[in-house]
């Protein structure tokens, strides 16, 4: 499907569980934010401009490196 990371947001529950389950099965690398941290998913809250920052600066650490942002 994909060989590059999708970052899907509101990945803890709903919509956003059911998009990031639905990439995982078909072998998509899936890196999830939530306002609610949990094992899969990357703390963010889109109406924080910080936590939207701290984030993106997290993601070199669950990809292994960007080379674009």
């Amino acid at each position: 499907m994909s060989d590059h990371p999708i970052v899907v947001t509101g990945a803890a529950s709903g919509i956003g569980a059911a998009l990031a389950t639905l990439l995982r099965r078909r072998g998509v690398q899936v890196i999830g934010l939530d306002r609610t941290a949990t094992d899969d998913t990357i703390p963010c809250d889109l109406s924080d401009p910080h936590s939207i920052q701290a984030a993106i600066d997290n993601l070199p650490a669950q990809l292994g490196g960007l080379a674009n942002v």
